[in-house]
């Protein structure tokens, strides 16, 4: 009997490759945007490289359910973990479209947090300007607020209002019950309240920029190593107590309005009725890049 002739078998299908529409990046000079994203997570590493023309330090974003990830820590992906992030893992496993990763590139962790020299008076900026405080003054106001005992014992009520105004801004944050009513280049004027029916409270803050939060948040943690012996002992691990979420928003409205305000994917998105902002996560990022800065300062001191 002859042998009849099976038809060929068909080749079996790829895979077909998921591209995500919108990967956002935030750092020090801004944000851009990353469109039609493909590949694993080390070809999205060399695209935001190739994009910002620097190394990357560390990178973080927000999943879905609103957990911390860490992509790159002293630019190094993690070692092990559940997820075994590293540079073949698909970038549809970690991003479904829409993210915003923040980073610290190499030139802004290689800044100095040391003192600034002085300016000669004909260098000096305007005198409108020269009015403002520095960012190193305030970070001075701002550790002195929480070491010295005198300035909570004979305040009083005052600490104590400190204290429930900043728990009104995280809850007020935390519920997007936030509205700004005035902006300029430096400044923001803010009304938010705790419930949709309280009264609202205005503030009118300094607007820092990304890289003034930077510089704030890496002179507390300089300020908090103390002398050079003690930054030397406590160089692989220095300490962000001060940087918790409740003492910001206590001590430094700036800060903790500047980063619910950066944390926004649009300038547009600053005038909604209900921005989204999410400081604990801008917080989480600004804590990890002002370390990596100190660090580095300190091997290069």
């Amino acid at each position: 009997m002859p042998r009849t002739k099976e038809p060929p078998s068909k080749a079996p299908e790829r895979a077909k490759e998921i591209v995500i529409d919108l990967i956002r990046v935030r750092y020090s000079g801004g944000m851009v945007s990353l469109t039609n994203v493909k590949g694993n997570l080390g070809d999205l590493r060399k695209r935001i490289e190739k994009e910002l023309k620097d190394k990357l330090v560390s990178a973080s974003y927000r999943d879905g359910s609103m957990n911390s990830i860490n992509l790159i820590t002293q630019g190094e992906w993690p070692e092990g973990g559940a997820l075994f992030i590293g540079p073949e893992l698909p970038v549809q496993t970690m991003f479904e479209g829409g993210e915003t990763i923040n980073v610290l590139i190499s030139k802004d962790a290689k800044k100095s947090c040391t003192k600034k020299k002085r300016e000669s008076p004909t260098e000096q900026e305007p005198v409108q300007k020269k009015l403002r405080t520095s960012i190193e003054a305030l970070a001075r106001e701002y550790v002195n607020a929480h070491i010295k005992p005198d300035s909570i014992l004979h305040a009083g009520a005052n600490f104590m209002s400190a204290s429930q105004h900043g728990a009104l801004r995280i809850e007020a944050a935390s519920k997007h019950l936030v509205r700004c009513t005035k902006r300029t280049p430096k400044s923001l004027t803010i009304a938010f309240r705790r419930t949709p029916k309280a009264k609202e409270s205005l503030e009118e803050i300094r607007l820092f920029s990304i890289e003034e939060c930077l510089e704030f948040a890496t002179n507390i943690i300089d300020r908090q190593a103390g002398s050079k012996r003690r930054k030397a002992s406590r160089d692989s691990n220095p300490s962000t107590r001060l940087l918790h979420i409740d003492s910001v928003a206590s001590h430094s409205p700036e800060l903790f309005w500047s980063l619910f305000f950066r944390s926004l994917p649009s300038d547009d998105d600053w005038l909604s009725d209900q921005p989204e902002g999410d400081v604990p996560f801008m917080l989480d990022h600004l804590i990890s890049q002002a370390t990596e800065r100190f660090k580095q300062s300190q091997s290069l001191a």
